[in-house]
């Protein structure tokens, strides 16, 4: 743990006290298991969940309150872009619980990926790394395609 001076946004940014973070045991556990040095903290972390504190004076869509998806690293609050444009940071539907939104990150992985594949109607698509984003694509790939598509 490090102990920080709480950061104000800027004009741009949104303040966020985070609730969840979600942890990558892929990028991070490993990393950290198996490098000499310990991973830099900017790195670490990409996806928390928490309220808005405070928004920057060019922030009209995120207000203090809301809840939102924050990517950022792993800490009690993160400053982050929030310009529409940004991608950053989203505010969460009612309904959806703060470790669901964890993963929306991964989720929009997953879809971007379905999209970029040169799979027509009718092909057949093998996913390799059954792991959490594999898992992810699988649906998003099906749904790309009008006619069922195989997945194994």
């Amino acid at each position: 743990m490090v102990e920080v001076e709480l950061s104000s946004p800027g004009p741009q940014d949104v303040l966020v006290k985070v609730k969840h973070s979600l942890i990558s045991c892929s990028s991070e556990c490993f990393a950290r298991s198996f490098k000499e040095h310990a991973v830099s903290p900017q790195i670490v972390g990409y996806s928390n969940t928490g309220t808005v504190v405070k928004s920057g004076a060019g922030i009209a869509h995120i207000h203090p309150g809301d809840r939102v998806m924050a990517q950022g690293p792993h800490a009690q609050y993160v400053v982050q872009p929030a310009a529409p444009e940004a991608d950053g940071v989203f505010v969460l539907p009612k309904g959806l619980g703060n470790e669901a939104a964890t993963f929306l990150p991964l989720v929009k992985a997953g879809v971007a990926w379905s999209r970029a594949a040169p799979t027509r109607p009718g092909d057949t698509v093998i996913v390799l790394g059954q792991r959490l984003v594999g898992n992810l694509y699988r649906p998003a790939v099906r749904e790309r395609t009008p006619r069922p598509t195989h997945c194994h």
